[in-house]
């Protein structure tokens, strides 16, 4: 029987640190590669520090990692197994159509109860507008941004988070758990059972898409 290709796993270590937790506590038994943005491809003295963050990375997780300035290019594709499984959390990248069909499945973890507060800075927002509540949303990527099959949610406190980041943090948290039974459900292959919470009764400001002023 050959191998499944591998599990990406496109993260940042801020709100996709929770995430990357839970799973490097949870090996599988697929190979599991971390997916890192960068703008550009560092030199010199930067690109040794890069280095050293990428194995310390690979030491404390136990995966393979991978840096890459654009997902959408033909090259980093190209890497990519065909029928790989992608799990984003944190990633500050928009996949591409090309860039989507290259994955089995391809599902990330926004940081709000959809469909509301779609887009980059949905902690923010909620902050801004003095929500008591918030959550996250498991859902499938596609080509419009957070428009994605809803596959699971969770209700999120508020209170008590003074900053983006600090809710930021108490939403991976949350999500963390629901991230590692999604790859979980896909080693087993038994169907997955979608579950959603009716947004509206959480927000009292609920609004589509909203990104920093200018």
């Amino acid at each position: 029987m050959s191998e499944r290709p591998p599990i990406l796993l496109f993260c940042n270590l801020r709100f996709g640190a929770a995430v990357l937790e839970e799973l490097a506590r949870s090996p599988g038994q697929r190979r599991r590669i971390l997916v890192l943005s960068q703008r550009k491809t560092p030199r010199g003295l930067a690109a040794l520090r890069a280095a050293w963050r990428r194995a310390r990375l690979r030491l404390r997780t136990g995966m393979e990692v991978w840096a890459v300035a654009d997902v959408n290019d033909a090259r980093f594709l190209e890497r990519v197994p065909q029928g790989a499984d992608g799990l984003v959390a944190g990633f500050n990248q928009i996949f591409k159509p090309a860039a989507i069909a290259r994955f089995a499945s391809l599902v990330n973890v926004h940081p709000s109860l959809l469909p509301f507060y779609r887009g980059p800075t949905p902690s923010h927002w909620v902050l801004e507008r003095g929500e008591q509540r918030t959550g996250f949303t498991l859902h499938r990527v596609v080509e419009a941004i957070d428009a994605g099959e809803i596959l699971a949610q969770g209700v999120v406190e508020v209170a008590g988070a003074r900053t983006a980041d600090e809710l930021d943090q108490r939403i991976s948290r949350a999500a963390a758990p629901v991230a590692r039974c999604w790859l979980e459900q896909l080693e087993s292959r038994v169907p997955w059972t979608p579950s959603r919470v009716d947004a509206r009764e959480h927000y009292h400001s609920p609004v589509d898409y909203l990104t920093f002023p200018r």
